[in-house]
């Protein structure tokens, strides 16, 4: 099945969002910094490979998989 974008917007913040505002924000500081991470599960399989990933203050990231 497929999810709307308010939904997951709902599963990602835990309310209901206000449509998109359109407006152009300059981004924050870098509040996390994931450069190149790898990591293995249960038995050494592979759960990561070299995730690199930026998420700036103020930004709402989901990440599914």
């Amino acid at each position: 099945s497929e999810t709307s974008r308010e939904e997951l917007a709902e599963l990602m913040v835990g309310r209901k969002v206000a449509g998109p505002r359109h407006t152009t924000a300059t981004p924050g500081a870098p509040a996390l910094v994931f450069d190149r991470v790898s990591a293995t599960g249960a038995g050494g399989k592979p759960k990561l490979h070299e995730v690199s990933l930026t998420v700036h203050a103020g930004e709402i990231v989901g990440i599914a998989g």
